[in-house]
């Protein structure tokens, strides 16, 4: 026997031989001294099992199916000797089985026909705050969840935890949790029809917000589109917003679309944007001292909460206060005029009033002279009446 048909086969390693004859081929386990025969050929090894350390797992392709944790045997006759019994391993082939240290604890060997994808890898830890999104790739009954999972099913797990890999599903994508903070909020979009965390049934495409300050962790069928910052509104500045559609604001008021109002820093210090909403401009305060007056066209009526489209207000100082929407300026802030002892001002009525100062009825047309000293503040000014004239008187001395 010549020395070059014995093989040493040591502790934890294999060999894989092929029968010329048969074309069969089989596995030879260490330790062991193996006389390989004429008929045979050596195409694998001696060659290290895989040893798997705590927490890796590798993924075979084309595995042996076992049976009470031996390996399945098929027989079947030899095509040139039909009286003859061949054996070989079952193999699933065309599928691919994950093995984990867990369940595989001890030193295996690749049988004829099994595949190593890849590189034995590290289980995969999902942190608090954290979440993976998986997709079925096969129907399955998922015993995590005790639910049955059709291919194409998608669903996340909420970490913290450990997580084997299975054949049956995919990672999509790891989440992280969005940190909401003060004066911000979170633009989400349905990937298709859900209920979202406050058991609002939402549709696909529909927008919405988060706004409570924490971390929160996205839904499957949630993707997040941005983080939308709040504007800080003061004393001298306010908001006009226009409603795109039907909604109730963020405020508890029903809104129509096409309909817009002024969100002022006694509704909210900080105004955050909603998906509905559509920021028109910026309003700044108009200030009036005690000296200064304005006229206001389309005043906006508190009662009836309208514009008084066609009519003018008048508003006197000391007064601060925002424009609403469709509400004007007609020449801006004016000053108010003074009436020394020798002037006058010589009025017309533009229409018909009563006069606070003289208690009087005024007809539309009628002109009358207001003597000094007197201010604007004292008058009702000018939005019913027109100055004609402003008089000075003219001392005559005797010679």
């Amino acid at each position: 026997m010549s020395t070059s048909n014995l093989v040493r086969i040591p502790p934890f390693t294999y060999i894989h031989i092929l029968d010329n004859n048969s074309t069969i081929t089989r596995i030879e386990i260490g330790p062991a001294t193996y006389v390989k025969k004429e008929n045979e050929t050596i195409v694998l090894g001696p060659k290290q099992m895989i040893r798997l350390k705590p927490r890796t797992y590798c993924i075979i392709q084309d595995p042996i199916v076992f049976v009470d944790g031996k390996p399945a045997i098929i027989e079947f006759s030899d095509p040139n000797e039909p009286s003859k019994k061949l054996k070989t391993y079952k193999n699933r082939f065309g599928d691919r089985e994950i093995r984990t240290a867990e369940k595989w604890q001890d030193p295996f060997p690749l049988y004829p026909g099994e595949i190593l994808i890849g590189q034995i890898e590290s289980l995969q830890v999902i942190q608090k705050d954290k979440s993976l999104k998986l997709r079925a790739v096969r129907d399955f009954f998922d015993e995590d969840f005790k639910v049955e999972r059709k291919a194409g099913d998608q669903w996340v797990r909420i970490g913290p935890f450990t997580y084997g890999p299975r054949i049956e599903e995919k990672i999509v994508e790891t989440i992280s949790a969005q940190v909401i903070k003060p004066n911000t909020a979170l633009l989400l979009q349905a990937e298709q029809n859900m209920v979202d965390v406050y058991g609002n049934e939402r549709k696909a495409g529909e927008q919405w917000l988060i706004r409570e300050n924490g971390s929160y962790l996205p839904q499957v069928q949630e993707r997040v589109l941005k983080t939308v910052q709040g504007r800080v509104l003061t004393d001298k500045k306010a908001l006009q917003v226009k409603a795109l559609s039907d909604f109730k604001d963020a405020y508890g008021i029903k809104r129509k679309a096409g309909e817009e109002w002024l969100v002022t820093n006694k509704m909210t210090q900080v105004h955050i944007q909603d998906v509905y909403e559509e920021i028109v401009r910026e309003i700044s305060v108009t200030a009036l001292s005690g000296r200064q007056y304005c006229v206001v066209l389309n005043p906006y009526d508190l009662k009836t909460k309208a514009n008084r489209y066609g009519a003018r207000e008048l508003r006197k100082g000391e007064l601060t206060f925002f424009l609403q929407p469709d509400e004007y300026l007609e020449k801006g802030v004016q000053e108010i005029e003074v009436l020394g002892e020798d002037e006058a001002l010589l009025l017309r009525a533009n229409e018909d009033f009563e006069d606070k100062a003289t208690s009087k009825k005024k007809l539309a047309g009628e002109t009358w002279l207001i003597h000094g000293p007197v201010s604007y503040t004292h008058l009702t000014l000018p939005t019913i009446y027109s100055v004609q004239i402003s008089v000075v008187a003219v001392s005559l001395k005797k010679k």
